[in-house]
């Protein structure tokens, strides 16, 4: 990263996106091949653009303007007279047609806003009134929701509703609407009083993706109203993200109870961060990781559409290179609360998410049971890859009972975290176990799984089975001591005979101890649920790579070895 402000280098990348996004626009003033939902309303960061000063590449272009006007007819024409619209997900699968949604309507009216004067009259006469009816129509859904739950964060604090909340005071105050200011105010004050102490938002617990949404909305009610209890909320919102976040930019999902891991940053990004030093410190990371170029895809669209509030509202903070001291981190955190805890060196970057699952049967919702994350700067994530729903698979220890019942989901966990160390206790099925990482040095990481007190009489009552769950990418190539494959959508299984003493993938190899090779097995690929297709179907890309092992009395433990190779 340059000495650029954050500002100047979030410009520089909002214009290499809107090229994409402007290719990617159809005569009709829709976006991509299919009528993606979440992609169909870019226009206020267009519009942003185009508002640029004198000697920008944007500023004043004609087909910026025109592309603008476009989308926005279009997607008004897809409103129907009871202000819904069919709403198209991932895959062009429809989920039928809902209420026009708050964000769409929260970029349609900063886009009126900023174009009052260069829009055509006409045109902004019909976009306004139409913008007007169906924020009363979003009001009245706010009401109706308040009546049937008055304290609407005082379970979970459900981003589309803050996201509503901020959409009627903004609103408000655009449209003179004191009605609609006041609303959105008392609203948008329970959702920041509803923040954990350590920077979160529930949703099923805590979350670092959706975290970023509801604190991108805090934020710029935060710049908007001047509320220091907003404010105060971004500063711990700022910590929470610096610390749950890799040094790529990209999130920890060991902590996330809705989102799997992605490789990128998240587009949503709380311009008030820019205010703190955690703040700019995540800045530094997620910045120069938002995707582009050919890393940009149509499904990045509703970031995008999102980037030029955090624009417009960024201040001028230089974008320093941190020194080199400060990137010789030792930071090891323990959060008691969340029996989880977080271990940074130089290179690597681990989490052990202990907190227990609550109930719930929403499809959003996945299963904390894949407990375990590690990054390493020269390989990315190796270990971990985020939960998944109703899969035994995906969880660190299987443990079966004499009546077949598979107990996959951990209970009664306890955390310890040191220097070089974390250890995660807990129970599966009455069963106490342990799951351990230690970092001996940069290149090095030891996991090890282990059955407490594993006697011939609790043999009897239960399997225990250890697994690890990798992170590999179709079209690598698979090594053991005795075998190679591409890993590819065919299915593979090895046992200890095919892999040998190691297993090897782009640049990490893996060693086991070697009295559990009699039982390891090595599976690809296994696929997780998803919770944005309707189908839950994953595609092959979000595969991950199982090594797993049996665990008994006279080796009731298995160590598993990780090495970084020399790249």
């Amino acid at each position: 990263m340059n000495n650029s402000s954050f500002k100047r280098l979030l410009l520089e990348h909002l214009a290499k996106q809107a090229r994409q996004a402007l290719a990617w626009q159809n005569p009709d003033g829709s976006f991509g091949a299919f009528p993606l939902t979440n992609a169909q309303y870019p226009f206020y960061t267009l519009a942003l653009l185009w508002k640029q000063p004198s000697g920008h590449e944007w500023a004043g272009a004609a087909p910026v303007l025109a592309a603008v006007c476009r989308a926005m007819e279009r997607f008004m024409e897809r409103i129907d007279a009871d202000g819904r619209q069919e709403f198209i997900g991932m895959n062009g699968f429809s989920w039928g047609k809902v209420l026009v949604g708050d964000w769409p309507l929260f970029c349609w009216q900063e886009t009126l806003r900023l174009l009052e004067k260069e829009l055509p009259a006409g045109f902004y006469a019909r976009h306004r009134a139409r913008l007007l009816e169906l924020l009363g129509r979003h009001e009245a859904a706010a009401r109706e929701h308040l009546r049937q739950e008055p304290q609407p964060f005082r379970v979970d604090t459900h981003n589309l509703f803050v996201w509503k909340s901020l959409l009627l005071y903004r609103a408000g105050q655009l449209w003179e609407q004191p009605a609609w200011r006041q609303l959105g105010d008392d609203l948008m004050g329970q959702a920041v009083a509803a923040q954990h102490a350590e920077g979160w938002w529930s949703e099923g617990g805590p979350t670092v993706g959706y975290n970023l949404v509801t604190a991108t909305a805090v934020s710029l009610y935060s710049e908007w109203s001047g509320e220091t209890s907003a404010l105060d909320a971004m500063e711990k919102a700022a910590r929470y993200h610096d610390l749950f976040s890799y040094d790529d930019g990209s999130m920890v999902e060991a902590m996330d109870g809705r989102m799997r891991y992605h490789h990128q940053a998240m587009a949503y990004v709380p311009p008030t961060f820019a205010r703190f030093a955690e703040g700019r410190a995540y800045l530094r990371k997620a910045l120069p990781a938002l995707p582009a170029g050919e890393k940009f895809q149509l499904t990045d669209m509703q970031g995008f559409s999102f980037l030029g509030f955090t624009y417009e509202h960024l201040c001028e903070e230089p974008a320093e290179t941190p020194t080199a001291t400060a990137q010789a981190r030792r930071v090891s955190v323990k959060l008691t609360g969340l029996a989880s805890g977080v271990l940074q060196t130089t290179d690597w970057n681990c989490a052990l998410c202990g907190l227990e699952n609550a109930s719930h049967a929403s499809g959003f919702r996945l299963d904390r049971q894949n407990l375990l994350s590690v990054w390493h700067r020269c390989a990315g994530l190796v270990v971990g890859g985020g939960h998944s729903k109703l899969q035994p698979e995906f969880s660190n220890f299987q443990v079966i009972d004499r009546e077949g019942i598979v107990h996959y989901l951990h209970h009664e966990p306890r955390i310890q975290v040191d220097h070089r160390q974390m250890t995660l206790d807990m129970r599966y099925g009455g069963l106490p176990v342990l799951l351990q990482i230690e970092l001996p040095d940069e290149r090095r990481a030891v996991i090890r799984c282990a059955a407490r007190d594993f006697s011939e009489e609790l043999f009897a009552r239960f399997v225990v089975r250890a697994q690890l769950i990798l992170v590999a990418q179709p079209g690598r190539t698979l090594r053991g001591q005795n075998r190679e494959c591409v890993l590819e959508e065919k299915c593979l299984q090895w046992t200890a005979e095919d892999f040998g003493d190691w297993l090897e993938c782009g640049h990490w190899r893996l060693r086991m101890s070697p009295r559990q090779h009699e039982s390891a097995m090595i599976r690809w690929p296994v696929l997780p649920f998803n919770s944005y297709r309707a189908d839950r179907k994953s595609e092959l890309s979000a595969a991950a790579l199982q090594v797993s092992a049996q665990l008994f009395p006279v080796e009731p433990s298995v160590e598993w070895r990780l090495e970084l190779m020399e790249t």
